[in-house]
């Protein structure tokens, strides 16, 4: 299959103004690609109108996907409606995330979702759609026969929103996923929902999380939903819902095997956790847990950790903002030589210190495919810092290390940096809020050159000061995939910044980069900006910095020359209406810019910007 991305850039570089009529554009580059390829994906990225779809679309046989997620369009689905209804029957997936658009917007789309024949994707998820959004939305779904997934996270639909439009999804026969996360959804709704998809047999992934339906709307969906023998549930989330024991008891005794459960940031304590483990324990197929944030205790965690075992296919575990303890850690570590996929851990702010560190320290060389671990905000300290890097090493596939808000220190920084370089596939490290100052810097710059594939690395919430932030400018040029830099609440100030800044421009894969509240006044604004148009750096934090008018009036000067910077957040600066002026003068002439922040809660994006 051929694919064609046109991204609205891209395409905007191919329009000489006197050629844009009545259609997308009349490249015969462009035509040719059209009529041979059989699909084609629009993506819109900064804000720019969607333009109608190309009169070369009466010679395209394929199918075709909108792309427009926060495009900060006036409004988007007018800018869809403007350009026009020919060429909608071969959209197969419309992704308008994060526009906001409303239940206006909803009565405008559904025009043109009537002439979706082929719609197979459609995400609207953070629309504030409401519930008077999906009554209209309810209105068209049962035209889409080929819808497989409806995204609708964030939309306020309520109980009364969700009743409607559950009267529609049972005859939707194709959809396998239905995101209903974050829309204030209670026990009522979970009364019809759970009838309505009783017979559906094709739904896989359903997603409920951040809702308010607590034991009694848990209780439901096990008496109606889950005991459905047509049911083929694969995946589930009722994160943030409430749950507490009572509805974990309901709901182990109902649910089928699944494949993924989610129940993180609930209250089901050590008795649910009893509970679920037992039907667990008969889920072989099951790759993903997360029971985070459960009051589970020390019992609890037993209780889980045990039938672990049980689990032979378990990639992803999340155990995080449980009292777990050094105790718990033994039995974890006792049992991972069981799990042999398993792949990502998060065990962060669990009360592990030293000890607990060495016990798991001690299984790593089990974790033969391990990605991603997350320790962060536990109490690890140097001491336990010393028994982890003796056996990371022997994790040839981690590609991310969380150790963040864990008291390392410079001494913890010496032995942990030695250790670095034969983390062969390691990729993103956060060190952040570890006490480290200048001489732990020291000891990490000199291995930076050897970790060939580190793409983040954040360090924020330390003391690098001057010296360190020289230390590190030097070896960062070696770091040939270091895309993402976080140096923010360190006391850099100007000097350090400047020295910084001169290196910018070498650092050729560098996007990301965060100096919020590092104290680098005006003059290490003017040296920063001075180097921005000869870098790549596409994100920009540079909040808290008391850069005053004077640094304002320095960016503004070089942002029409930045060619890479898109989001710049330069908020809590002391800017006053002459700085914010400069700024949103400059930002009309950038050739870039989608995102400016200037202050805690206004955010202009491209939309306002290009009006401004």
């Amino acid at each position: 299959m051929r694919l064609l991305d046109l991204d609205s850039e891209l395409i905007l570089s191919f329009w000489p103004p006197n050629r844009i009529v009545a259609g997308l554009l009349v490249s015969k580059k462009i035509h040719r690609a059209l009529i041979s390829s059989r699909h084609v994906v629009l993506r819109m990225r900064r804000g720019v109108d969607i333009p109608p779809f190309p009169g070369s679309f009466t010679q395209f046989k394929g199918t075709c996907d909108i792309v427009a997620p926060r495009c900060a369009f006036c409004s988007p689905v007018s800018a869809l409606s403007d350009a026009g209804r020919d060429g909608w029957n071969l959209v197969k997936s419309l992704d308008l995330e994060g526009n906001y658009i409303g239940t206006t917007g909803v009565k405008d789309l559904s025009c043109l979702l009537s002439s979706c024949v082929f719609l197979e994707t459609l995400n609207l998820n953070e629309n504030a759609i409401g519930s008077g959004g999906a009554k209209i939305l309810a209105e068209i779904l049962p035209n889409l026969s080929r819808l497989v997934e409806l995204r609708m996270q964030s939309n306020y639909i309520h109980d009364e929103g969700l009743i409607v439009l559950t009267s529609a999804l049972d005859r939707c026969n194709n959809l396998t996923l239905l995101d209903l996360a974050d829309n204030d959804l209670g026990p009522v709704g979970m009364e019809f929902l759970s009838s309505k998809l009783a017979e559906n047999s094709s739904l896989t992934h359903l997603d409920l999380s951040n809702n308010a339906i607590g034991d009694e709307g848990a209780t439901r969906l096990a008496a109606n939903l889950f005991v459905s023998t047509k049911l083929s549930i694969k995946a589930l989330s009722l994160r943030g819902n409430g749950i507490t024991s009572e509805g974990a008891a309901r709901l182990a005794a109902a649910l089928p095997p699944l494949g993924q459960l989610d129940l993180g940031k609930n209250s089901i304590g050590a008795e649910g956790a009893g509970l679920i483990a037992s039907s667990i324990r008969m889920w072989p197929a099951i790759s993903s847990l997360d029971l985070s944030a459960n009051l589970l205790g020390e019992e609890g965690l037993s209780l889980i950790v045990s039938v672990l075992p049980q689990c032979s296919q378990l990639q992803e575990l999340d155990l995080s903002c449980n009292s777990f303890g050094d105790h718990t850690a033994s039995l974890l570590a006792s049992v991972i030589p069981h799990c042999a996929c398993l792949s990502k851990v998060s065990l962060s702010n669990t009360l592990i210190g030293s000890e607990g560190t060495g016990f798991l320290a001690s299984s790593l060389p089990h974790y033969s495919v391990l990605r991603e671990l997350r320790l962060n905000d536990n109490q690890i300290g140097c001491e336990g810092i010393y028994l982890l890097a003796s056996t990371l090493p022997q994790c040839g596939r981690l590609v991310s290390l969380d150790l963040s808000k864990n008291q390392i220190g410079d001494e913890g920084m010496a032995r942990l940096s030695s250790s670095l370089p034969w983390c062969i596939s390691l990729e993103t490290i956060a060190l952040g809020w570890n006490d480290i100052s200048d001489e732990g810097i020291g000891f990490l710059s000199a291995v930076l050159a050897s970790c060939l594939r580190l793409k983040s690395l954040s360090l924020e919430c330390n003391h690098i000061e001057e010296e360190g932030c020289s230390l590190l400018a030097v070896s960062l040029p070696s770091c040939s995939n270091l895309n993402t830099l976080n140096l923010s609440s360190n006391d850099l100030e100007s000097n350090g910044v400047i020295v910084l800044a001169d290196v910018l421009s070498k650092c050729e894969s560098l996007t990301h980069l965060s100096l919020s509240n590092c104290k680098i006044g005006s003059k290490g604004a003017t040296g920063l900006a001075h180097t921005l148009p000869r870098c790549k750096v596409s994100f920009l934090d540079l909040q808290e910095n008391k850069i005053g008018v004077a640094g304002a009036a320095t960016f503004a000067s070089v942002l029409p020359r930045c060619s890479h910077l898109s989001h710049f957040r330069v908020g809590r600066n002391n800017l006053g209406d002459e700085g914010e002026s400069f700024l949103l003068g400059a930002v009309k002439y950038s050739p870039s810019i989608s995102s400016l922040s200037l202050s805690v809660d206004l955010n202009l994006t491209s939309d306002f910007l290009e009006r401004a």
